[in-house]
């Protein structure tokens, strides 16, 4: 076997070297290889995830839209059945309100009519009241106009007896003062009357008789 020299040494070596720096070039290339498929992978893995992700949203949001729009429907179904609600509830108070309002106009026509009924029988006792108070009026003036004509007879009565009286104590009076002035002649009282004398069956006049001393006129009784 030959020897081996230097050369051969530095030549082996440097084959040495080169065949490392080569297989360390492949195993570079093999690993940027590896990494371009591992990023690769990566990348596409990434884009599937990035795919599911944008389909799990874009059905996310399909459903949220559907259920946005589900609920939409569902309040806009809540408000249209709230509002024929109301507007129920309004025709039914206002068909309350109107029974109501008719009820009461009744009512007040009814309480006019009787109001009415009753001012007219208060009107007709107060004129039967004011008729029976000028009845009684009426017939208390004709009593007391009874009465006081009653009254003035009386008195009448009583003017005339006290005229009577006093003609017959005149005519007394005179007889007596002729059968005086008689007996003072020497005379019968019966044969010589007095002067002015009435004979006997006759009555002194009431206006010529003289009224007693003391004696009031009778009072004429007042209207």
């Amino acid at each position: 076997m030959p020897k081996r020299t230097k050369e051969d040494d530095e030549a082996l070596e440097k084959k040495r070297q080169t065949e490392k720096e080569e297989a360390r070039r492949e195993w570079k290339k093999e690993q940027d290889r590896l990494a371009a498929e591992r990023k690769k992978a990566e990348e596409e893995k990434l884009a599937e995830l990035a795919r599911i992700e944008a389909e799990r949203r874009a059905e996310e949001e399909r459903l949220a839209e559907e259920a946005r729009l589900a609920e939409e429907a569902r309040l806009a179904e809540e408000a249209r059945l709230a509002e024929e609600a109301r507007l129920a509830e309004e025709a039914r108070l206002a068909e309350e309100a109107r029974i109501a309002e008719e009820k009461r106009k009744a009512e007040e026509k009814k309480k006019a009519a009787e109001a009415a009924r009753k001012a007219e029988e208060a009107k007709k006792a107060e004129e039967a009241r004011k008729a029976e108070e000028a009845r009684k009026a009426e017939e208390a003036r004709k009593a007391e106009e009874a009465r006081l004509a009653e009254e003035a007879r009386k008195a009448e009565e009583a003017r005339l007896a006290e005229e009577a009286r006093l003609a017959e104590e005149a005519k007394k009076a005179e007889e007596e003062a002729a059968a005086a002035a008689a007996a003072a002649a020497g005379a019968s009282p019966a044969e010589v009357p007095a002067e002015g004398a009435p004979t006997e069956g006759e009555a002194a006049p009431a206006s010529e008789a003289p009224a007693a001393e003391g004696a009031a006129p009778a009072e004429t009784p007042a209207e």
